[in-house]
């Protein structure tokens, strides 16, 4: 804020002090070349950063923010940042080896130029709306969300992974949906995650294509909440001229397939004493689709035969504890629990030894469904010295004894 200091301000001079600020009252102050008479935030239209290089030249979702000596490019989903001093372009010339100066242009853009290393970078800014992205909650990552891109239903989900030797952090994670069956999650499709940043917001990448038009290819998003703090995503932040605003979509909580009040002892007993049906929902595919693994890599891994499909047994203990077998073999052991939304089963993944999330197809107190991804060794063998496999997505089935 400017302050203007007139005379002494001695208050035995009361008359001297009216004239100047009866004259300063009359029509409007100059205006000062200041971020506070900007915009809030200026979208990039020409120019690059500095630091960041994009393969197709496109570098139109990046946005800056001008404060009162400093200025901040960013990107929202990549959380890529450049901070550098900022002064108006009248300022002459900074003391600073690499700074930014910036002038309004008569058309309401924003002109840049960032000098580093005795080089010149012109840049061009158009006003833009802020997004409005505030940090995710606990209570917002407790749940599960869908939400469509085009005509691709997907849901998101947050968990916590490892970061480094004693830390934690959250992550969310995309999982593409088969739009012929409301609670699957396709198989054979990898799962796009991000690490929540430092901002409290997520940065994801999926994949999107056009219901009319037919095109597709990787989409930006941006997860945050909204100023009420429920969970909204923003996409196509690249602000290309076909799609030059940033779409907001607001994804729907996705309801716990357990009842809030279930009983755990209640569903472990179901898990370790119901009958269990095996179903191989996957065919064996053709020949661009069959992996390879040594024997004991195969094995390690948690694969099985064909014929050990029939011979699947599971061990839910009360205190957290999980074992698969085939027939007599162990095929994995870990921890298992149900996720805070009630939609998942987590269990212990058989090469990572980290937990991971199976969407529950369905639980009636009765019967509880859901699909387990597999391993499993091709009829014939495919390979000479290696061990040929595919991976298969598994029905399970528990049911109590005499609930048909």
């Amino acid at each position: 804020m400017w302050q203007a200091y007139i005379g002494d301000m001695h208050p035995t001079k009361p008359v001297l002090l009216l004239l100047p600020l009866f004259f300063c009252t009359c029509g409007p102050a100059p205006q000062e070349d200041t971020p506070d008479n900007y915009a809030t935030e200026w979208l990039l239209t020409e120019g690059k950063p500095l630091a960041y290089y994009s393969s197709d030249g496109n570098y139109k979702g990046f946005r800056l923010r001008l404060a009162a000596d400093s200025a901040r490019l960013h990107h929202p989903i990549t959380g890529i940042s450049e901070k550098y001093r900022a002064y108006p372009a009248t300022a002459g010339s900074p003391p600073d080896s690499v700074y930014l100066t910036y002038a309004l242009s008569a058309d309401s853009t924003l002109d840049v130029r960032i000098h580093a290393g005795g080089e010149v970078h012109a840049h061009t800014y158009r006003p833009t709306p802020p997004l409005g992205a505030h940090p995710l909650t606990a209570r917002v990552m407790d749940e599960t969300y869908r939400f469509e891109l085009g005509s691709q239903p997907y849901l998101l989900t947050f968990t916590t992974v490892p970061v480094g030797k004693e830390e934690e952090g959250r992550v969310a994670r995309l999982h593409p949906l088969d739009t012929a069956f409301a609670r699957r999650i396709q198989e054979n499709r990898d799962n796009f995650g991000g690490l929540v940043r430092q901002d409290g917001t997520v940065g994801l990448y999926a994949a999107y294509r056009d219901p009319v038009y037919g095109t597709g290819g990787p989409v930006s998003l941006l997860v945050s909440t909204d100023a009420t703090g429920e969970l909204q995503l923003h996409r196509n932040l690249r602000a290309t001229p076909e799609d030059p605003a940033p779409v907001r979509i607001v994804p729907q909580v996705y309801p716990g397939q357990l009842p809030p009040g279930y009983d755990p002892s209640e569903l472990a007993d179901l898990l370790n004493r119901g009958r269990i049906s095996v179903r191989n929902l996957t065919a064996e595919p053709d020949s661009f689709r069959i992996q390879y693994a040594y024997p004991e890599d195969f094995e390690r891994r948690g694969g099985i035969t064909t014929e050990e499909l029939d011979r699947l047994d599971f061990e839910f203990a009360a205190d957290g504890s999980f074992h698969a077998f085939a027939g007599d073999r162990l095929i994995t052991e870990g921890e298992w629990s149900i996720s805070p939304d009630r939609n998942f089963i987590q269990l212990p993944g058989n090469e990572t030894g980290r937990d991971r999330p199976i969407l529950i197809q369905h639980y009636d107190g009765e019967s509880m469904v859901f699909l387990l991804p597999l391993k499993v060794q091709t009829r014939m063998p495919r390979g000479e010295q290696l061990l040929s496999y595919y991976d298969a997505q598994v029905m399970l089935q528990f049911e109590k004894a005499g609930s048909r």
